[in-house]
């Protein structure tokens, strides 16, 4: 009798808090061995089907209680979110009879579910999924859904589940575009990865095949130039974004874009980034290390005329030139190309494949 009447108190506190009413009917009870040792899981949770979302996009918002080989009599789910930001478009409780309730103007959503001590198995888990709109005039920023209320309970409160997470975050964003360009490699063919970096940090990778693409004579020497087109959706207009080329042999390159409204299609300047890629202390990109970049190395470092200093990309030439590591060009890195050339011990034939 304590048990029916704690069992009561709860389906009463549910039914102030959710402001909703339900009826359960008392069945036969469930083997209750399945409970046997059961204990308090902390899997599952609640989570968002994008992070992102535009003005007037949809997306869902999903608690998943995970599978258990027992029955549960309770369960409740109270949601909670930015009403100046979000309405919900569909409820979806997962179990069939369970009371449901939602309000666009309060800011909730509660399932409210008990069998009367009939038990429902939970041996593939619950889903329960709310699909959500972002309001066209919502202000941009990221909002969080919350779970104010979770409760699962076994009928002899053997099992109890906790979700690990209590809230989600959305960002809502401006218009999105296209984001690409090409990748160069001067004498290195391969396979280069490149890295889309957002304002937040958040990053996305494609890998790009160099081919062939071009020949060209630089000092006297035919250099084969290899290159690959990527691209990135989804980029969110007015956000600044790191593009990084990377490839096995060169030295990797990266620069920022403020991303435009202008679509990057593979045949127009708009939002394109293009890289190109040396090998270490190739810093006239012939694809070969001589004599000569040690030369222009230290025309660099006495103020006279270098492919260092004139380069569009002099940053990048001096990290290609820094042999010795860090960004700082010294004698010392025009010294060990030297040392490498002279096939003495030297830091660059450590590194130079």
């Amino acid at each position: 009798m304590k048990k029916k009447r704690i069992l009561s108190a709860i389906v009463a506190f549910a039914t102030a808090l959710c402001g909703v009413t339900f009826f359960g009917g008392r069945g036969m009870m469930p083997d209750m061995s399945l409970v046997a040792g059961a204990e308090e899981t902390s899997s599952g949770g609640i989570s968002v089907s994008q992070a992102k979302v535009q003005k007037g996009g949809s997306f869902s918002v999903d608690i998943d209680v995970p599978a258990n080989n027992i029955y549960i009599d309770t369960i409740e789910i109270r949601l909670l979110f930015d009403t100046d930001a979000f309405e919900i478009t569909a409820w979806n409780p997962g179990i069939s009879g369970a009371e449901t309730n939602y309000s666009n103007s309060g800011g909730f959503a509660t399932i409210v579910y008990a069998t009367g001590g009939s038990g429902i198995s939970l041996k593939n888990g619950f889903k329960f999924s709310a699909v959500m709109r972002a309001k066209s005039d919502a202000k941009l920023g990221e909002y969080d859904f919350k779970l104010s209320r979770c409760i699962v309970n076994s009928y002899d409160y053997n099992y109890r589940w906790n979700s690990p997470t209590t809230s989600a975050t959305v960002k809502i964003i401006n218009n999105v575009t296209t984001v690409g360009g090409t990748i160069t490699s001067n004498g290195v063919p391969g396979t280069a990865v490149v890295t889309l970096t957002d304002g937040s940090g958040n990053a996305s990778e494609a890998e790009v095949v160099l081919t062939e693409s071009a020949r060209v004579i630089r000092n006297d020497v035919e250099v084969i130039l290899y290159s690959g087109k990527y691209s990135f959706s989804g980029v969110e207009i007015g956000d600044t974004v790191t593009i990084k080329a990377e490839l096995d042999g060169c030295i990797a390159n990266s620069e920022k874009l403020v991303v435009s409204s202008t679509a990057y299609t593979g045949t127009q300047s708009g939002n394109a980034v293009d890289l190109s890629m040396n090998k270490r202390a190739d810093v006239d990109g012939d694809g070969t290390v001589s004599a000569f970049d040690a030369t222009q190395i230290l025309r660099y470092l006495t103020g006279k005329q270098s492919v260092v200093g004139d380069a569009e990309n002099t940053a990048y030439i001096i990290l290609v030139a820094c042999v010795t590591g860090g960004d700082r060009v010294t004698v010392a890195d025009a010294t060990q190309i030297l040392r490498f050339l002279a096939g003495k011990s030297s830091v660059f034939g450590n590194v130079q494949g």
